[in-house]
């Protein structure tokens, strides 16, 4: 049995495709680089109130490090077997739910007062 290396594989011989870059989609992409996503309250808010509002600058970062502490929960999920981390883990699973909670409430009427 032979083994072909990377070296030896050939080029697709279909030639890719050009796909040309449409009004609407350069307006999304304007649209969406003047945004940002606040994941906690799931909308976008345009980046100049965010500059121009301190309270939305703040819950900002809050949202931030909410999105880090969940990123970080779940790479360090516990096996099925232990139960008792998995117990632990899932209280923290669930207080870091009732921060996003309170977060979307928070940027809802930081929002809502502009």
């Amino acid at each position: 049995m032979t083994i072909r290396s990377l070296g030896v594989l050939a080029p697709s011989p279909r030639r890719k495709r050009w796909f040309p870059v449409t009004r609407r989609g350069r307006e999304r992409a304007a649209v969406a680089a003047g945004n940002m996503t606040l994941v906690s309250a799931g909308t976008r808010v345009p980046l100049s109130l965010i500059e121009n509002d301190p309270m939305l600058m703040h819950l900002t970062v809050d949202d931030m490090c909410w999105r880090l502490a969940v990123e970080d929960l779940d790479r360090h999920r516990p096996h099925r077997g232990d139960r008792c981390a998995q117990d632990a883990w899932l209280a923290d699973r669930a207080q870091l739910e009732a921060e996003r909670e309170r977060l979307a409430v928070m940027v809802t009427e930081a929002i809502s007062s502009l």
